[in-house]
């Protein structure tokens, strides 16, 4: 049988555990939506094996530790939203290079240091940038420090300099 959706929602009976590994085995999969599971763990690094994902949720849990380096081997990721989690470190380079993201969404958790200079040259390829209530520091900061505003057709909003809230 062949997964090609993983969905997990409010799996109360798993607080406090960490999102199986096994999902980085499953190379076929495209879609993984598993926010509200209060999941405590870095997130993994074997989404870089899933070459096929296109939407990948892990918002409101407690992951920590730095946004997956390895989601830059996903080609054909359009949808990332890892939002109010604990996750710490700089903002991911390799967005940069992601051809197929069009919306991310990384806001309230605790990301810090300065934002490079290309992140507004993301406008025009991403529907939806919320970076908002995270620790970034430097000009760019001040630029997206509001929510973005979602009865617009395209938003692009948001970075704060204020703590993100635990």
């Amino acid at each position: 049988t062949l997964i090609l959706h993983f969905v997990l929602r409010f799996a109360s009976v798993m607080q406090g555990a960490f999102l199986p590994v096994v999902l980085g085995t499953l190379t076929e999969l495209q879609e993984v939506w598993c926010g509200s599971n209060q999941f405590e763990s870095e997130l993994s690094s074997g989404f870089g094996a899933l070459r096929e994902l296109t939407h990948l949720c892990m918002a409101n849990n407690n992951f920590r530790g730095d946004v997956p380096p390895g989601l830059a081997n996903c080609p054909k990721l359009r949808y990332l939203s890892l939002s109010c989690n604990r996750l710490d470190g700089n903002f991911p380079q390799w967005v940069q290079e992601a051809p197929a993201l069009q919306e991310l969404l990384l806001h309230k958790n605790r990301l810090e240091g300065l934002l490079p200079e290309w992140v507004p040259a993301l406008k025009p390829r991403l529907k939806k940038l919320e970076l908002y209530q995270n620790c970034f520091e430097g000009p760019l900061a001040a630029q997206f420090a509001v929510p973005s505003i979602h009865a617009a057709p395209s938003t692009f909003a948001s970075t704060s300099a204020a703590t993100a809230e635990s």
